[in-house]
């Protein structure tokens, strides 16, 4: 398609469409993604704590796993097998 587009999937009738998308609300859009979505998902800090806006590289993986485990000790929530990094992605939020 010619043009500035957004895609708009399962709409109506659960079709896909294109629509047309004028150069400001592009421009807007564009502008939104970059504040809002972030390069890494877990950047890594540093050693002084700082620095995660522009972490080069993504958090270690230990790192992670430990923090998560913090997280589910301070919960209080109870679980019976481990709980794992690889979990979130199916998390609903």
């Amino acid at each position: 398609m010619p043009g500035a587009c957004s895609s708009i999937r399962a709409g109506k009738g659960n079709r896909d469409r294109y629509s047309p998308l004028p150069q400001r609300t592009l421009l807007l859009r564009r502008e939104g993604w970059k504040a809002h979505h972030p390069r890494l998902l877990f950047p890594a800090k540093g050693h002084n704590g700082q620095g995660a806006a522009t972490a080069a590289e993504p958090m270690c993986r230990t790192t992670l796993q430990a923090r998560l485990r913090l997280a589910l000790k301070a919960s209080g929530v109870s679980r019976s097998y481990p709980f794992v990094a690889s979990q979130l992605r199916n998390s609903p939020a």
